[in-house]
């Protein structure tokens, strides 16, 4: 008997009887729980002997491919295999626990979908496929595989679009790898935004790279997964084959070579992957040396804005002295002008103006000396700062 429970259940027995019980969420989600009690489902494992490791998977969110041979008290031979595996993308997660009889075969399943749409794919795919699992129960191992696969490249396909987007906002690819701008508006429109702020272009980049990166561990775990998938086909037909209840050579090639060209597209898909994050890379380099260039071109418009007002402050300046100069020549003459007049002293005939027209000169005369000599000093005690802030 082969049966499986959770978010997807079903039963298949010999002869074939299939009855489909279903229910959605994720057993380590709050915010989409399991739709099925927790006590329930302990309790259920309990009464099936699953393993404690069984446990431990419904309650991580680690990718977990693994597998653990459970051995007979009385003969000390294994009489059982435990797989547990958790295959997530993000929230999606796919939870299988099995527990396979050796001798006879009679498989408990537990399968856990936290969304609808791969419960109703896993759904197809076990309907199609009774017979392969009437054969050998490790089938549903791969038929997980490959929905898992199917489902990383939906997930995949859409940044590796967006690298191309990156490439032709930026120009840096071949014309003919450049995304087609008519394709759609919001295509354009995406592509405007792009070119027009690096800022907004660098953003992107990061956000597709963080994907691509969450993405290598994906296919480290189909790696895994795949290499899993593999070995326990080979550890329970090894305990079969003792009591000479090995698979036939044909039927376990079926398994083998289905699993195997799933290993071969995940692998395909990784190298895809790795192209991918160096030709995103090379778009960082671009989008940096944008905000580069866009940092150089404010820099020399500040600098030119700066060298306009350092003209005008030198223009103010020259004026400045021009008013002081001038204030420089025409004051003494008013502050002599005004004692004069004040009658302070009094002379007579042409003495008077004579008097007055010598001593407004060396007033004047004296000021413009005195003014000549503060801005020597000023100018002596200027250089002896510098020298002594910078003596190289």
């Amino acid at each position: 008997m082969v049966t499986a429970q959770d978010s997807f259940s079903f039963e298949v027995q010999i002869p074939t009887v299939y009855h489909p019980r279903t229910t959605i969420g994720d057993s380590t989600s709050d915010k989409n729980p399991l739709q099925f009690s927790s006590k329930t489902l302990n309790r259920c494992l309990d009464i099936f002997n699953f393993s404690s490791c069984v446990h431990a998977t419904l309650a991580n969110r680690l990718l977990l491919p693994s597998y653990e041979l459970s051995y007979s008290d009385q003969t000390d031979k294994p009489e059982s295999l435990t797989i547990s595996l958790r295959a997530p993308i993000h929230s999606r997660s796919l939870v299988l626990l099995m527990r396979i009889r050796l001798s006879s075969l009679s498989t408990i399943a537990v399968l856990s979908c936290a969304h609808h749409a791969d419960l109703s794919a896993m759904h197809a795919l076990v309907s199609a496929s009774v017979s392969l699992l009437l054969t050998h129960p490790l089938h549903l191992v791969r038929l997980v595989y490959e929905q898992r696969f199917a489902s990383w490249m939906d997930w995949m396909l859409p940044y590796w679009k967006d690298v191309r987007v990156y490439e032709t906002a930026t120009a840096m690819t071949l014309p003919a790898w450049e995304i087609d701008r008519r394709s759609s508006k919001a295509l354009q429109a995406r592509l405007e935004a792009l070119q027009a702020d690096p800022h907004v272009l660098l953003r992107n980049i990061y956000g597709t790279m963080t994907a691509l990166c969450h993405g290598d561990t994906i296919m480290g775990f189909a790696r895994r997964m795949g290499e899993m998938g593999l070995q326990v086909m080979e550890v329970v037909e090894r305990e079969r084959g003792v009591g000479g209840l090995g698979l036939g050579r044909r039927d376990r090639a079926v398994y083998e070579q289905g699993v195997r060209l799933v290993m071969g597209r995940c692998e395909s898909a990784g190298g895809r992957m790795a192209e991918q994050k160096m030709r995103l890379q090379s778009q960082v380099n671009v989008a940096h040396n944008l905000l580069v260039l866009e940092d150089s071109k404010l820099s020399r418009s500040m600098a030119k804005d700066s060298h306009a007002m350092t003209v005008l402050m030198a223009l103010d300046s020259k004026m400045v002295k021009k008013i002081a100069f001038l204030t420089l020549i025409f004051l003494p003459a008013t502050l002599v002008t005004s004692i004069w007049d004040a009658g302070i002293f009094v002379l007579e005939g042409d003495m008077n103006w004579k008097v007055w027209l010598a001593t407004t000169l060396a007033v004047t005369t004296l000021a413009i000396a005195l003014w000549e000599l503060y801005g020597v000093l000023s100018r002596r005690k200027s250089t002896r700062s510098r020298l002594h802030e910078d003596p190289v």
